[in-house]
């Protein structure tokens, strides 16, 4: 099992993002220090209820995020009465993909390409009444694109986000000697720069090994002064695993 000393990852992440990571790198001697950059919390139920009985019947559900999943689907795949078979499901992303089918609704979908504008050309076509669940933080754009093209939209904040904590001095020094940091989003970058600070950022854009999780996230990583960045083939954690134990082969000791 590996200790202090052993090499680490610093994961940039909700605490749900690539599940099982930890025991895998572990089997590797790698230590996996999860950052959670972001923390959650669902809407009451009562007012996404309220919401969701004054829109009325719907065919579509447009989800962008796993947290979305988990504080919107699966509460509303247990609700009785809820005839899941009668609504189609759309993803933004791999992860949300998987989410969902881990959610149990049957008629999953997801769209080629990164981002939302793929599902908007997906679901061109025949009028839909379509569910965006969606954070406090997220902004109204993706159901507004989708109201602009015929569709009846609800627009439904699920769960509202807070950045994390301010790493303090402990933190801090376990940080900065990551060989590889994985950014799962471009707002946990901009997040966990705020929470280690200028020095602990600066030090960790020269000395480690730098991986995101899609093209938004590589373009964000820049926008921060991040030269060296790899972009992750996969979110699936079978195919990541593989993929990080190699960058850490020639990341710096």
């Amino acid at each position: 099992m590996p200790d202090r000393r052993s090499p680490s990852v610093l994961l940039l992440s909700s605490r749900t993002t690539l599940p099982g990571l930890g025991a895998r790198l572990a089997r590797n001697g790698i230590r996996l220090q999860r950052v959670e950059t972001v923390l959650s919390s669902p809407v009451l139920r009562t007012s996404v209820a309220g919401r969701l009985e004054r829109f009325g019947p719907f065919d579509t559900v447009a989800a962008s995020s796993k947290a979305a999943v988990d504080t919107f689907v699966r509460p509303l795949a247990r609700r009785a009465g809820f005839r899941a078979a009668s609504v189609e499901f759309w993803a933004v992303g791999a992860e949300t993909e998987r989410a969902l089918r881990e959610a149990g609704v049957p008629r999953v979908r997801r769209a080629n390409g990164e981002g939302a504008e793929p599902v908007r050309r997906a679901l061109a076509g025949r009028r839909r009444r379509i569910v965006v669940p969606r954070s406090d933080r997220a902004g109204p754009r993706f159901g507004r694109e989708l109201a602009a093209h015929g569709h009846a939209v609800l627009d439904l904040v699920v769960y509202r986000i807070r950045p994390g904590a301010r790493r303090g001095g402990e933190e801090q020094r376990s940080a900065r000697a990551a060989r590889v940091v994985v950014a799962a989003s471009p707002s946990a970058i901009s997040h966990f720069r705020r929470m280690v600070g200028p020095s602990t950022f600066r030090h960790l854009a020269r000395s480690a090994r730098w991986v995101v999780l899609g093209p938004r996230t590589a373009k964000a990583a820049r926008g921060h002064g991040l030269r060296a960045v790899g972009i992750a083939p996969s979110a699936s954690v079978q195919r990541f695993t593989p993929y990080l134990l190699g960058v850490l082969a020639h990341a710096p000791h």
